[in-house]
């Protein structure tokens, strides 16, 4: 039985990064590719911040405004 994400409370800061970038990936269908280069980034930059890798991932798309 699944639970009701709702009542969880609200969504840590790295997870929350990494859905709004989704969404900005949606509308060109690239959330795949966003996520291969967050991995990529991860397994060449470890130590890095969240906040920096998911904006290298965005600027390697071109998805950031």
């Amino acid at each position: 039985m699944s639970k009701n994400h709702s009542t969880r409370g609200a969504r840590p800061n790295d997870i929350q990064l990494i859905a709004e970038a989704l969404e900005k990936a949606k509308p060109w269908g690239l959330e795949a590719e966003f996520a291969w280069s967050l991995a990529t980034h991860f397994k060449t930059y470890p130590s890095d911040p969240m906040d920096m890798a998911v904006q290298v991932a965005l600027d390697d798309w071109d998805l950031d405004d």
